[in-house]
């Protein structure tokens, strides 16, 4: 039994240069998280290094808990375009305050979704759709394990396989 995959040098060269260019992107994608304040994001990182645990966890379970007064506040509006601003946004602020820079996943495989929903006929999206998706998450796991391999972080592939 092999203990670590030895992959060839044209391989990893290859893998590498991808995920460069796909880091490219990271300016980009940094400014799409606005409804997030940085007053709130450093108080955060303060009671994570009080508690010694990492940010991203401890910014995670703060948006699990905020589901609930959150998701009371949505009880009270109204059906209509209102409270599909509200779940919007909502749902916009739990993923940028949970993930950071890494919710544009999400809107990306989501957008790519309904673009494939709108343009291909039924017989082609019920298999390009899935094979999509599953694609779209297979990648997002194969690069956590090529660049932390027996790691674990907390990024969006978890959140990712729900949708």
């Amino acid at each position: 039994m092999l203990s670590e995959l030895e992959l060839p040098e044209f391989l990893i060269n290859a893998i590498d240069a991808g995920i460069q260019h796909i880091y490219s992107y990271g300016p980009m994608a940094e400014k799409t998280v606005v409804l997030v304040p940085e007053v709130l994001s450093s108080q955060v990182g303060n009671v994570a290094d009080a508690i010694g645990m990492d940010t991203e966890t401890v910014s995670y379970v703060l948006g699990m808990f905020l589901c609930y007064p959150l998701g009371l506040i949505m009880l009270g509006i109204p059906y209509g375009k209102s409270r599909h601003l509200f779940s919007f946004l909502l749902g916009a602020f739990l993923l940028q305050f949970t993930l950071g820079v890494q919710w544009i996943h999400h809107l990306i495989s989501s957008l790519v979704a309904y673009a494939m929903i709108l343009l291909l006929p039924r017989s082609t999206l019920k298999t390009a759709l899935p094979v999509f998706a599953v694609a779209y998450i297979t990648l997002g796991h194969l690069h956590r394990q090529y660049i932390n391999y027996l790691g674990w972080d907390l990024d969006f592939t978890g959140s990712q396989m729900v949708l």
